[in-house]
């Protein structure tokens, strides 16, 4: 990436909306914590409405927002893959898969290993932000869709799919990493050039 795409990608996570645990097992030696996840009434019907009321420039992260709110409200269920019950990386690889037609690894680790790695500020959305909510701080198990505005829909062990603010006491104190799928890299790369283009 040349410097000057990477500077329009910098403002583009600003600008990208214009309204803007957890535990995912990603093998069954991992012990669950997640006694101390933030006790908040969850009101499924309207982080549906928060999240359907934004847009986003690009019309493939539109559309995979678009997917990962269908989601909504899914409980959670260990290995789970579909609506009846699913968990955080079945989650985003089923909406990789509906929304991109992309194939990503099953499991948090393999997630994290396999995106471009990237830092937090960084952030835009479709990218995916990784958490070591186990014993293990350095131990990736966790793993959400961002979707702008500091926030990750994902898979709550005790709550299921829901819209969650990586800025809370619980997910910073566990946050470990953020990660770039290709096709992302791809799409804001272009949007990129476009905007280059359109300067000249």
């Amino acid at each position: 990436m040349t410097p000057k795409n990477n500077i329009f990608l910098k403002l583009l996570s600003f600008s990208l909306i214009t309204v803007g645990a957890t535990a995912c097992h990603s093998s069954k030696n991992v012990v669950r914590v997640d006694n101390d996840v933030p006790k908040i009434k969850v009101d499924i019907n309207e982080m549906r409405s928060d999240v359907k009321s934004r847009s986003y420039q690009i019309p493939q992260i539109n559309t995979l927002i678009s997917e990962a709110i269908k989601w909504l409200g899914v409980p959670y269920k260990y290995a789970g893959n579909d609506m009846n019950g699913v968990d955080c990386s079945g989650l985003t690889s089923q909406v990789y898969l509906k929304s991109l037609k992309v194939k990503i690894p099953r499991n948090s680790r393999e997630q994290q290993r396999w995106c471009l790695l990237i830092k937090k500020s960084e952030l835009v959305p479709g990218d995916l932000v990784f958490f070591a909510t186990g014993s293990d701080k350095n131990r990736v198990n966790h793993v959400g869709i961002y979707i702008g505005n500091g926030e990750i829909i994902h898979a709550s062990s005790s709550r299921g799919v829901i819209v969650s603010s990586i800025n809370e006491k619980y997910y910073l104190k566990r946050y470990h990493s953020s990660g770039r799928p290709e096709i992302i890299q791809k799409l804001y790369a272009s949007l990129a050039k476009n905007c280059a283009s359109d300067s000249e």
